[in-house]
């Protein structure tokens, strides 16, 4: 080989390394660039999980899950604001039979329905056994298919779970005031003092003479004629609690009233107006 053939042969190898080089810190940028982008994904999808979890953390609620393929149900538990923990309770039939019988069979047709596409979404309220507390509690149930096969039958559900058994007891205890309030035995009323809307006893109804009214509109206008709404809202908010106005009964006939006001809490929001009135009255002369 001749001095000048080694020569070009040196310098095609060179250029040869050159690429080499040239591709080898290409191929390292590129693989620098998406390790750096994995990263940042990944340090994107802890941030996102450790805000589901202070989300589901802070709302008290848990997701539940189910896929056709395994037949199990899946719940993902808020333990804090950084841990979630998945506890499974068995296939579907052994999550509806932790429903109480009494909402078993609704619960399933609203389930069915919905795998099939007849419904959007399933939202209902369910009495159920917990293991943990070894009772019965209520709970809101919603969710949805977020997965179907060819035919449209649900494949994969995702949901919301969360126990409301303090509301539901707590709504207990409130139907169970209005219903003793609405049968005192004194003739009393609660007036909403922003809508004045107000409710009365069947007490106050039959003092007023009042006929029996079903229509909620027409009662409502009937007790807006017998009863002063504007000075009982007025007496309230200058925390009067004893007053007298007039009383107009269904026949027409005025009547003077003597009216007590009872004690009353202020918007908790704003603590300067009161929301409610609440009171009794009777007649300070029997008419005639």
């Amino acid at each position: 080989m001749t001095d000048t053939e080694l020569k070009e042969k040196i310098q095609l190898l060179e250029r040869q390394l050159g690429r080499e080089r040239a591709s080898r810190k290409q191929a390292e940028e590129v693989i620098r660039q998406k390790t750096l982008d994995l990263l940042d994904a990944n340090q994107r999808l802890d941030r996102t999980i450790e805000r589901l979890n202070q989300a589901l953390y802070a709302s008290g609620e848990s997701v539940w899950e189910w896929q056709s393929k395994e037949d199990t149900i899946r719940i993902y538990l808020s333990i804090d604001k950084t841990e979630v923990k998945i506890k499974t309770i068995g296939n579907l039939e052994a999550g509806f039979n932790l429903v109480s019988k009494k909402n078993r069979a609704k619960l399933i047709e609203s389930w069915n329905a919905h795998k099939i596409g007849e419904t959007k979404k399933i939202d209902m309220h369910v009495n159920y056994f917990n293991e943990d507390t070894n009772g019965l509690r209520w709970a809101r149930v919603c969710g949805q298919f977020v997965s179907r096969d060819a035919s449209g039958v649900g494949t994969h559900f995702i949901g919301i779970v969360k126990d409301i058994t303090r509301k539901y007891e707590q709504q207990i205890t409130l139907n169970t005031i209005a219903h003793s309030f609405l049968r005192s035995a004194e003739p009393m009323f609660i007036l909403k003092l922003d809508s004045m809307h107000v409710e009365t006893t069947i007490a106050a109804e039959k003092l007023l003479s009042l006929p029996e009214i079903e229509n909620i509109k027409d009662k409502q206008i009937a007790l807006a004629d017998a009863l002063p709404l504007d000075a009982i809202k007025k007496h309230q908010q200058n925390e009067q609690a004893v007053f007298e106005e007039e009383l107009t009964l269904a026949s027409g006939k005025k009547v003077l009233g003597k009216f007590r006001l009872f004690p009353g809490y202020k918007n908790e929001s704003t603590d300067e107006d009161y929301e409610f009135a609440v009171g009794s009255f009777k007649f300070k002369i029997d008419p005639l």
